[in-house]
């Protein structure tokens, strides 16, 4: 099974990413040094679609909202 989301991504503001890098190293503390990195960036994605593969023909699509 695979999940392909389409849409429109974009870097996270400071705020927006200090809030989601607290949540993300409450679950994984054994990962802040990686999640703190300056080499990466929290990025965030406003969904269009996602694709659901399953059983390499069967695909299924879904939208947000409907």
């Amino acid at each position: 099974m695979a999940v392909t989301v389409m849409g429109v991504a974009e870097e996270c503001s400071t705020a927006e990413a200090e809030y989601f890098l607290g949540l993300y190293r409450d679950k994984h503390p054994h990962l802040v040094e990686f999640a703190t990195s300056l080499e990466n960036v929290l990025v965030k994605v406003k969904v269009d679609r996602y694709y659901l593969v399953s059983r390499f023909q069967e695909v299924r699509e879904y939208s947000p909202g409907s």
